[in-house]
């Protein structure tokens, strides 16, 4: 049974459904028992409860009898709950795929790394004001010389301007184990990797070149993963294969 306390928006969900899909006005024990075999375990006060809350809000309407009808402010939030709870279990299937595990796992998450950041980079070239810029330049200088510093990537992210394409990134960047199994993966190769990226980038930002940027970031994560498989072979004596 799924409790009532923990799991409102899905109970909302399930009976604004049940009021929207009835041929009839539905009333409170109607309602109840619909709930129950849908495996809510919820009283018959909570469902009365829930209801008023339904009728304050204007979700629904009383009818002529004592069932209620979906109003259309009902509608249109019933709408909004189940796009929520589509994004959560997006959200959520998105995660369970961001591992570290074997080499496959850390592949596709560079692959998605790929698809996302240059799409990042061609927002950037456009949209990177002066400040950006500098911050870039400064981290990436600070990083050349051998500070211990988070790469510019995120740096990139933010200076594309675009909060969708910021959150996706830091979706499927900020995993504190693919972090640091990209970090062990790579810290061989860091210098090697980094400084003809950075170099690359920043010329492309500063012509303002959306495809010498997209060229810079692929090129950077083809790179990357090159150096990923060539460590991991390494690391298991070519005997784990992912």
């Amino acid at each position: 049974m799924v409790p009532a306390r923990t799991a409102y928006p899905e109970l909302s969900i399930a009976a604004l459904t049940v009021i929207l899909g009835a041929a009839r006005p539905v009333g409170a024990i109607s309602l109840h028992q619909q709930l129950l075999r849908r495996g809510f375990d919820v009283s018959e006060a909570t469902v009365g409860r829930l209801l008023r809350d339904f009728d304050r809000l204007d979700y629904t309407t009383l009818g002529i009898t004592t069932g209620r009808r979906i109003t259309r402010k009902g509608r249109a939030h019933l709408e909004a709950l189940r796009n929520g709870r589509s994004r959560v279990e997006a959200t959520q299937a998105i995660d369970k795929h961001l591992r570290a595990d074997t080499l496959s796992q850390v592949m596709s998450v560079l692959l998605a790394r790929r698809g996302i950041e240059r799409e990042i980079a061609r927002a950037a070239a456009v949209n990177a004001t002066k400040a950006d810029l500098a911050a870039i330049r400064e981290r990436a200088r600070r990083i050349d010389s051998g500070e211990d510093l988070p790469g510019i990537h995120e740096l990139l992210a933010a200076a594309a301007h675009s909060p969708l394409l910021e959150a996706v990134h830091r979706l499927v960047t900020q995993d504190p184990q693919i972090r640091a199994a990209l970090l062990r993966l790579t810290d061989a190769h860091a210098s090697a990797l980094d400084r003809p990226f950075h170099k690359r980038i920043i010329e492309a930002l500063s012509r303002k070149d959306a495809r010498a940027a997209e060229s810079a970031i692929v090129q950077h994560i083809d790179a990357t993963t090159a150096a990923v498989r060539k460590s991991w072979s390494a690391l298991s004596g070519g005997s784990k294969k992912g």
